[in-house]
């Protein structure tokens, strides 16, 4: 039977491109395109048996969304359009319910500004939250307004500014903590337990609980091929990995943003974890190079343009001191691929791959990818 996803914005959003796809077509369509990237750098051999794909479905799946309000003729709040335009959304069938609920009653707002950004979250508690990434023009004046943030403090939690500091009403008077507040917004799992996420609002997580738990799920799974016991994360933002793994592996996160690493600490010490070793900022190429010999699995979840230069690095690193293991988060086929050509040049080769569908409905997916080094 053809499942196939209705939605009033169809024919206006550009979010969903491949709406009127079957769903089982959509994850075919991926796969293959997967497959072809593969197969035209050659990095498919005989040691990879298949490629898996997980999903949680084809709509529902986010938890936090992204918007843009304008004022331009009328009060939108929603996405960008097919026209490159923003238009209002009445409904997005890829919110999850409780998220759904919480955007609507956040359009009734009309803002008195130009133009702006919103991230809107839903906790694992179903706690509401807002993050307003306005011009500090635009942020002041809504302080001396007060109307319109008041409204939004009687629906949730709000976040302010590059710096995600919290509104507060102390003595009648709307104002911003000095310090941003960590709170549970997120969640991570190991197979045993569920870890809660300290962050804000405005943190970057992934879109939604249900495909996080599938996420962590494949990067257990392809960890059970590596006899390694420490890893090393580049890139351990608020400890989505870091967290489970550390139940048992010896972890050492690096996190360049240091209100990620802040995050990070909170949440560790309030599972009392005291082995965990996190290093912020920048760091001596000499010093970073040390930390990839001294362990035995590598894990990444770069953004979308990848590592680049940094695997550059690695060319000192004699082969018998490179980590045997190397587990890739990716949510850009194309840069996963670039960097897996610079990983074959050493002997690495790609033993297991999974497919993650956290963007049903259009083109983009995650990869789950478990590379390794044979030693000569």
């Amino acid at each position: 039977m053809k499942q196939i996803l209705q939605c009033q914005h169809s024919s206006t959003c550009s979010a969903c491109p491949l709406i009127g796809v079957n769903y089982e077509d959509q994850l075919e369509q991926k796969k293959q395109h997967l497959l072809s990237l593969l197969k035209s750098k050659d990095l498919l051999n005989a040691d990879l048996q298949s490629i898996d794909v997980l999903s949680a479905g084809d709509h529902g799946v986010r938890d936090r969304v992204d918007l843009t309000y304008d004022s331009k003729e009328s009060s939108r709040l929603g996405f960008y359009g097919k026209d490159r335009e923003i238009f209002h959304i009445h409904h997005c069938p890829q919110m999850s319910e409780a998220l759904n609920e919480y955007f609507q009653q956040v359009s009734q707002i009309s803002f008195p500004i130009k133009k702006g950004s919103l991230r809107l979250r839903v906790s694992p508690k179903k706690e509401l939250g807002v993050w307003l990434d306005f011009s500090n023009q635009d942020t002041k004046f809504l302080l001396d307004e007060k109307h319109t943030l008041l409204k939004l403090l009687d629906l949730g939690i709000v976040e302010i500014g590059q710096k995600k500091k919290r509104l507060i009403l102390q003595d009648t008077q709307l104002k911003l903590q000095k310090e941003p507040v960590f709170h549970p917004w997120f969640e991570t799992y190991s197979p045993k337990n569920i870890y809660a996420l300290q962050c804000t609002i405005g943190s970057f997580t992934q879109p939604g609980l249900a495909m996080n738990k599938l996420l962590l799920q494949a990067v257990f799974k392809m960890l059970k091929l590596s006899s390694g016991q420490r890893i090393l994360e580049w890139g351990a933002g608020i400890g989505n990995f870091t967290i489970p793994l550390s139940e048992q592996y010896q972890v050492t996160a690096l996190e360049l943003d240091h209100l990620a690493s802040r995050a990070l600490l909170s949440s560790l010490e309030k599972i009392n974890n005291e082995k965990t070793k996190i290093i912020t900022g920048n760091f001596h190429k000499e010093a970073e190079l040390s930390l990839v010999k001294e362990h035995d699995v590598f894990l990444c979840d770069p953004p979308r343009s990848g590592l680049q230069s940094y695997l550059d690095n690695w060319n000192e690193i004699p082969l018998t001191q490179k980590p045997k293991d190397f587990i890739y988060v990716s949510c850009s086929p194309e840069s996963f691929v670039w960097d897996s050509q610079k990983l074959q040049q050493w002997g690495y080769s790609l033993q297991q791959i999974t497919l993650v569908d956290q963007f049903p409905q259009s083109h983009h997916y995650e990869i789950i990818a478990h590379l390794s080094l044979s030693h000569s």
